[in-house]
């Protein structure tokens, strides 16, 4: 990608930048729509990444755009209140800012849906805040790429461990967000207890990134 550099300062620039306000709603367009919308060449980022592809013909880089679009929508309303943290966090270290960018374009490049960014958007706020560290982030974003958006929503909402189904609690558990435990079950049972063909439980247990996703990724998130 050509200028990747200034692209990259172009999102962080966008993200910061108080006066942008993004009120269109793009599920409700094609991609070709989104693509033609004129007042996207007055926003930084997609007038660089518009001037780096010419024109966005191929479908990845279109809804790659799209993707940022609802990231930056997002980030905006939902954490207006960490703009200012995120200014003086990269004003103290320009390369910070690189960093910063290049690690939300690999993220949004990678996930798999657009009503993911929301999840995104709320774990970078929380990076911003320094309640998760970068590493944290990193994995937390690699695990919503890698998870069904309705695991993810069922996760969100579970209060206890029969909230949702075996199959579920183990499917998170393969990403990282639950983990097993194997119960012995005559020790739980007592000795006078007969079991056959069994004696051991296996449960499964939020972990501690599994915590922090439960505690940040999720306000505001639209019930599919």
């Amino acid at each position: 990608m050509e200028d990747n550099k200034n692209i990259e300062n172009s999102l962080i620039e966008t993200l910061t930048d108080s006066s942008i306000e993004l009120t269109g709603e793009i599920s409700e367009l094609t991609i070709d729509q989104f693509i033609e919308n004129d007042l996207l060449k007055e926003i930084p980022f997609f007038s660089l990444f518009y001037k780096s592809f010419k024109t966005v013909k191929g479908l990845r880089e279109a809804l790659f755009a799209m993707k940022v679009y609802k990231f930056i929508k997002e980030f905006g309303q939902i954490k207006q209140k960490q703009k200012e943290k995120l200014v003086k966090r990269i004003s103290l270290d320009k390369k910070e800012k690189i960093k910063i960018g290049q690690t939300l374009i690999m993220v949004l490049d990678k996930i798999d849906e657009l009503d993911k960014t929301p999840i995104i958007a709320n774990l970078f706020a929380a990076y911003i805040k320094e309640e998760i560290t970068k590493s944290e982030f990193v994995q937390l974003c690699l695990i919503t790429q890698n998870t069904f958006l309705d695991y993810l929503l069922l996760f969100d909402k579970m209060k206890k461990l029969d909230d949702i189904s075996a199959d579920v609690q183990n499917s998170l558990s393969t990403v990282g967000l639950m983990m097993p435990i194997v119960n012995d079950l005559k020790s739980m049972y007592g000795s006078s207890v007969i079991i056959e063909n069994n004696d051991y439980l296996i449960v499964y247990v939020v972990s501690k990134l599994g915590m922090k996703m439960k505690k940040y990724a999720f306000e505001k998130i639209p019930s599919s």
